[in-house]
């Protein structure tokens, strides 16, 4: 039986399922449902944050494949001022086209990553998230993800 996710199409950045806004509070995590189907597929979502006061702004992508291998990616743009991102746990920083992103790969792919928007004045670190995921090893199989996004 064939299922189409609710989000389709969502197979580029430009085509990004949105998700809404959150906070950097930890409170405020997103749990994201869908599945991969076939090594050609992508899924991305797009989320804003907002740099609450008194919240650290630290991003967390924790995504459970059933132990199919996937690249998971995050990609940040500043609202206001020059991105420094820093990649963490294992993940791979990459950029193209202007844009930073973190990105690792493997069973399960989960990562942190610490950012700054810098050259603002009295301006707070808010930033548009992008989140991918695309299957590694799934050939014509279909794979179904939960992942978890959280600042």
């Amino acid at each position: 039986m064939f299922f189409q996710e609710p989000s389709e199409p969502n197979d580029g950045a430009a085509f990004a399922a949105y998700l809404g806004n959150m906070d950097d509070c930890d409170t405020s995590a997103l749990t994201i449902n869908g599945y991969l189907a076939g090594n050609a597929d992508q899924d991305f979502y797009a989320v804003d944050v907002t740099d609450a006061v008194s919240c650290l702004m630290s991003g967390a992508f924790q995504v459970d494949t059933g132990g199919v291998t996937a690249t998971a990616c995050l990609e940040l743009r500043c609202v206001s001022g020059t991105l420094d991102l820093e990649c963490l746990d294992g993940s791979t920083p990459t950029t193209g086209s202007g844009v930073a992103r973190c990105c690792k790969t493997g069973s399960n792919p989960q990562f942190t990553l610490s950012h700054n928007c810098s050259g603002t004045v009295a301006m707070p670190d808010d930033v548009r998230v992008v989140a991918s995921l695309s299957g590694a090893d799934l050939l014509a199989e279909c794979a179904v993800y939960s992942a978890v996004l959280g600042f």
